[in-house]
């Protein structure tokens, strides 16, 4: 039973040291990705704010159109009254 212990405790710890070994290795790509994302997250922000601000701008519009469509009626009824 300790051979077997001893067995399971000697491929644990070499397990372990593998996957340190493969951190180390790839460590280089974790910058690179981590990189990749901060600069994802950058544009992600940036187009945020550019559909934020295209989002109000297409509120305006829309609230100077109805403003228009009511003048429109208002000419309308102004001219049927003339007539």
């Amino acid at each position: 039973m300790r051979d077997y212990t001893k067995g399971v405790e000697n491929s644990i710890r070499q397990v372990e040291l593998d996957s340190i070994q493969d951190y180390i290795t790839e460590s280089e790509n974790l910058v690179l990705l981590h990189d990749q994302i901060s600069d994802c997250d950058n544009i992600l922000s940036q187009m945020e704010t550019v559909l934020t601000g295209f989002q109000t701008e297409i509120g305006s519009i829309s609230s100077e159109i109805k403003v228009l469509q009511e003048k429109s009626m208002d000419m309308g009824l102004k001219l049927r009254n003339r007539k």
